[in-house]
């Protein structure tokens, strides 16, 4: 898994609000989603990208500027089960 980010916050005020939240199904097992949020990021962004056979195999990409926050979440449906030998 890779994972980056970096943010500066507000210390003073803590909120997260849902403004928009839309997905669309691309194929039987990939969904995109676009979400909106308000929160108290001056400004961030992060990346994540999950490889095969995790759950929820794909990218998370967000940025965020003046409290609001969009994101963009490609991602495969499917669980897969850990095996130990």
């Amino acid at each position: 898994m890779l994972y980056l980010a970096l943010s500066i916050r507000n210390p003073f005020k803590y909120w997260h609000e849902i403004k928009s939240s839309r997905y669309f199904s691309l194929s039987r097992n990939k969904t995109l989603e676009i979400n909106l949020y308000g929160n108290n990021i001056l400004f961030g962004f992060e990346l994540q990208i999950t490889p095969k056979l995790y759950d929820h195999a794909g990218m998370n990409f967000s940025i965020g500027f003046l409290c609001h926050e969009l994101e963009f979440h490609f991602y495969d449906c499917r669980h897969h089960e850990e095996r130990y030998a």
